[in-house]
C-alpha cells in the first residue's frame, strides 16, 4: 500500500491586519481528497488604557450644576463628571495656569472605553465645548480660592460689564455670548493670582486719576465706533445710551487690583 501523502499548506490573510485569525488547512488523504480545518485563536483587539483621575474630585451626587448664573449654567451627571476627572486632570492641576493657555495646550478630545466595551468620545473641541471647558476650570479652581465671595462677584460684574457694554457697541454677536460663560474661568484665574498675589496690588497711592483715564479712554472708543454706525444727528443719543455702563465700571471699580483687571480684560479682548 502506498504511503499515505500528507501535505500541509499554510494560508495567511490580511498580514497587515493582526485582528484576522490565521487558518491552516491539512490533507489527510489524497486518494479520498478529504480535508480538515484547523483554526488558530483570533488575536483580540487591545484594549484602550483607563486613565484615573484623583479620587477627591470625584462626585457623589448624581448630577451637579456648573455656572454662576442660572441662564448660563449647565448640568453635568455623576458618570459624566467623574469621566472627566479621570480623563483632564489639567483641569485641577496644580501647577495652576490661565483657562486660555490650559485649554489650548489640552488635547481637547479624549477616547476611553465605556462599561459594555465600546470606544465613546468626550470632546471640548467646539465653542460650546470651550465654554464648559472654561466653566468646569473655574469649578475646580474656586475650590481652592476660599473666602473671596465679595472679591469674586465684584470682578465677575467688572468682566460681564465690559463684556456687555463691548457686545452692545458691535450690536451683539455669538463672540459676546461665548465670552460671558467664560468669563467664569476668567475670574477664577485673577481671584487665584489674588489670594496668592496680593502684595502685588497693595498701592500707597490715590488710583482716582488713572480710572478716571481708563473710563475716558473707554467713552472715547464708545464715540469713535458710534461715530462710523450712526447717523451724525442721532449719536449723541446713541453714546448716551453707553453712560450707564461707564458709571457702572466707576462704582465697581474701588482699588488698584479691580483697575488692573479691568484694564488687562479689556485690551485683551476687546481691542477696537
Amino acid at each position: 500500500m502506498k504511503k499515505l501523502l500528507i501535505l500541509w499548506a499554510i494560508l495567511i490573510t490580511g498580514c497587515n491586519n493582526p485582528n484576522q485569525s490565521i487558518q491552516k488547512w491539512r490533507v489527510v488523504d489524497s486518494l479520498k481528497n478529504e480535508t480538515t480545518k484547523i483554526d488558530t485563536p483570533i488575536i483580540p483587539k487591545p484594549q484602550m488604557a483607563q486613565q484615573i483621575g484623583n479620587p477627591k474630585f470625584y462626585t457623589q451626587k448624581d448630577s451637579i450644576k456648573i455656572g454662576i448664573d442660572k441662564d448660563d449654567e449647565f448640568i453635568i451627571s455623576k458618570n459624566d463628571f467623574n469621566r472627566i476627572v479621570d480623563l483632564f486632570p489639567e483641569l485641577y492641576s496644580e501647577d495652576i495656569a490661565h483657562p486660555d493657555l490650559v485649554y489650548y495646550k489640552s488635547p481637547r478630545v479624549k477616547h476611553y472605553v465605556d462599561e459594555n466595551g465600546l470606544d465613546e468620545t468626550i470632546s471640548f473641541n467646539s465653542e460650546l465645548g470651550q465654554d464648559e471647558f472654561f466653566m468646569l476650570y473655574a469649578y475646580f479652581l474656586i475650590q481652592k480660592n476660599k473666602n473671596l465671595d465679595t472679591q469674586r462677584e465684584k470682578l465677575n460684574d467688572i468682566y460681564q460689564t465690559i463684556n456687555e457694554l463691548f457686545g452692545r457697541l458691535q450690536r451683539g454677536g455669538t463672540y459676546f455670548g461665548h465670552q460671558s460663560r467664560r468669563i467664569m474661568g476668567f475670574t477664577e484665574f485673577a481671584m487665584y493670582q489674588y489670594a496668592n498675589n496680593g502684595r502685588f496690588y497693595e498701592t500707597k497711592y490715590d488710583i482716582s486719576s488713572q480710572k478716571k483715564l481708563f473710563l475716558e479712554s473707554l467713552m472715547q472708543i464708545i464715540k469713535d465706533l458710534v461715530s462710523v454706525s450712526t447717523p451724525q444727528t442721532l449719536r449723541k443719543e446713541e453714546e448716551n445710551k453707553f453712560r450707564p455702563y461707564i458709571k457702572k465700571l466707576d462704582t465697581l471699580i474701588t482699588d488698584y487690583f479691580y483697575l488692573t483687571e479691568a484694564r488687562s480684560f479689556q485690551y485683551e479682548y476687546y481691542n477696537y
